[in-house]
This record gives C-alpha cells, structure tokens and sequence, in this order.
C-alpha cells in the first residue's frame, strides 16, 4: 500500500518515542534522497565506459562540471547522516543525535550494538568529513594549495559506506516500526533516460553525417 509523505511522517511519530519519531523520519528522507543522487551519480557516470564516453562527446564541459557537483553532493549528504550529535552547542541532524535521543528507550546492549555500528560507519566516513571540513563548506588554504579531487571514494568504498548507513538506520527502524526501509531498492531512472535521449540524438548525428558525405 502507498502511503502518503504525511502518512509515513505520522506512522514514525507513532511508532518512535515522543521527541524522536520527526527526527527519524527526517534522516529516513536524507538517507532516501542519498541513494536516489547515488543511483543518478551511478547511471550517468559510473555504469560504463561507452556512457562516459558520449556525456562527454556531447557537452564535455557541462558534464565535467555536472560530474563534481554530484560527487561533491553525495559527500556532503554522507557527512551530514555521520555528524556528531552536537558541533560548537548546536544539534545535528544526524544518525548519532537520533540514537542520543533513543538511548532512554533501549536496553544497554542494544545501544551498545549501534554505538559500534557507528563508531564503523563513522571511521569510513572520516575521509569525506576531512575533504567537507577542508574545502567543500570550508577553504583551508594548505588543503587548497595542495588540493586534488579526489573526495568520493571507489564504488566499492561508496557501496559499503551506504551499506553501513542502511544497517544502522534499519536496526533502528525495525526495533521501533517493526520493519526497515529497503532504501537500496530506490527506484532512480532520470540518468538512464537521459542517456537514451542522448544515444539517440547521437544516432540520428551520425545518420545525418552519413547522408552528407554520400552525396
């Protein structure tokens, strides 16, 4: 059954203890819109060498432009989920601060258990957080002289990371909803749609080179 964005925010603040259940439903919606840029990321730019190819035959500026903004959106998202629950007095939006919040409600080995996954999911974020501290919503001059893009990870690095992510917040939801989202199962096929205008674009150039030449 398809529920409402209002009906899934209501089932959370019923499901979660008072205080929480926004706060979950918010980090729910982040980690949602992390995958769906993630898949987008993926089919334009990460599922094959043909694709890369014709993005950049066709506009290579745009897409070199266009590759580094969604890079450096998906790191942003990533170090936003594993802030601290609190930075310099004030509270994060975080998978940390909704633990925080829970740890009233849950019995000492559960909290120890996703403590642990955060500690893991937190040092495999680490890297991301430096490159956001030093020059994505900061400009650390050493870091700026010396800079080279190199902020996402291997695919492989980026998977796990979302895995993790997905671990820790579906413990959470199922131990209070009784079920977690299969937030890998996203649904994402605005890339894969542009790809087919493209090709076909590309299709009818060649067509048309073709025609020329033989007349």
């Amino acid at each position: 059954m398809h529920l409402s964005a209002d009906e899934v925010k209501a089932e959370f603040l019923r499901s979660f203890p008072a205080g929480s259940g926004e706060l979950a439903f918010e980090l729910s919606n982040d980690i949602t819109y992390l995958h769906l840029k993630w898949k987008l990321y993926r089919q334009l730019f990460g599922t094959s060498q043909e694709r890369f190819d014709l993005l950049f035959r066709t506009a290579p500026a745009f897409f070199v432009h266009l590759d580094r903004i969604m890079r450096h959106d998906v790191v942003l998202a990533i170090t936003r989920l594993t802030d601290p629950s609190n930075t310099a007095g004030h509270e994060n939006l975080s998978l940390e601060r909704l633990v925080v919040l829970l740890e009233p409600h849950i019995d000492a080995s559960r909290l120890s258990d996703w403590r642990s996954a955060l500690a893991i999911l937190n040092a495999l974020a680490k890297p991301l957080r430096d490159a956001r501290n030093q020059f994505l919503a900061h400009r650390d001059l050493t870091t700026i002289l010396s800079y080279q893009d190199q902020t996402l990870p291997s695919r492989a690095d980026m998977e796990t990371l979302l895995r993790h992510i997905r671990e820790v917040f579906g413990s959470i939801e199922e131990n209070f909803r009784g079920s977690f989202t299969s937030y890998d199962l996203i649904d994402a096929d605005g890339g894969d749609q542009l790809i087919a205008s493209l090709e076909r674009a590309q299709a009818h150039s060649d067509c048309e080179r073709a025609e020329f030449k033989r007349r």
